[in-house]
C-alpha cells in the first residue's frame, strides 16, 4: 500500500507541464526490478533510482545488512565454511549516492566474505585462526574508515583494544552464520 502511494506521488512529480499547468491523469508504473523482488516474496533491498522513478532516491532503507558479522569460533566455523551459506552481504543493493554508513558496512561484509573463502580453502586446523584474524582485520579496517568521515561512527569503533572486538561480537545479528535474517529469528 505504501509502495503504491509512493509510486503515485512519484508519478505526479514526473508529469511535465508545458506553458500552462494542466492536470493529467497518471497511471502509476512499478519498476520491473521491484515487481520481480515482490513476486519472489523478497523485501526490496533498496529502491534504485531509474528513469521510471524520475531519478528520485529514497531517504530511508528499511532492510539493513546483517552487521556486524559474528566472531568466528569452534561452533560456527563449519557454517562459515559451508559453501551453501549465503554471502554475508546477501546481495545488498544501495543507491548511487548517500548512505555512506551502509556502504562501509556492505564493503566490510564483502571483503570479509572473500577473506573467509580463502581461510576455508586452508587445512582444517588452520581455518579458525585464519577466520578470526580476517574478522579482526576487517573490524580494524572498518573502524579506520568509520573514523575518517564526519558521520555517525559505529559505537564499537569508539572503544579501545579488545573491547572493540567484544562490542562487535555481542551485537552480531547472526553469530552462528545460519543466514537467517534478524526478523526471522525467534
Amino acid at each position: 500500500m505504501a509502495i503504491a502511494a509512493a509510486l503515485i506521488l512519484v508519478g505526479l512529480l514526473c508529469v511535465h507541464a508545458q506553458d500552462d499547468i494542466v492536470q493529467k491523469p497518471v497511471k502509476p508504473s512499478v519498476p520491473k526490478w521491484l515487481l520481480e523482488q515482490l513476486q519472489m516474496n523478497e523485501k526490496p533491498s533498496a529502491l534504485k533510482p531509474d528513469s521510471e522513478s524520475c531519478g528520485l532516491e529514497p531517504r530511508t532503507i528499511k532492510v539493513q545488512p546483517p552487521f556486524p558479522p559474528g566472531k568466528p569460533n569452534e561452533m560456527n566455523i563449519a557454517a562459515i565454511c559451508n559453501t551453501d551459506r549465503p554471502p554475508l552481504d546477501r546481495g545488498f543493493v544501495l543507491p548511487n549516492s548517500a548512505f555512506g554508513f551502509l556502504r562501509r558496512k556492505v564493503e566490510m561484509l564483502r571483503s570479509l566474505n572473500a577473506a573467509f573463502s580463502g581461510c576455508c580453502s586452508q587445512d582444517e586446523s588452520q581455518r579458525l585462526n585464519c577466520a578470526t584474524d580476517a574478522w579482526i582485520n576487517a573490524l580494524i579496517i572498518f573502524c579506520d574508515h568509520e573514523t575518517q568521515v564526519k558521520d555517525n561512527i559505529h559505537q564499537c569503533c569508539a572503544k579501545e583494544g579488545s573491547a572493540v572486538h567484544r562490542c562487535f561480537a555481542v551485537r552480531a545479528p547472526d553469530p552462528d552464520y545460519t543466514g537467517a535474517s534478524p526478523d526471522s529469528r525467534p
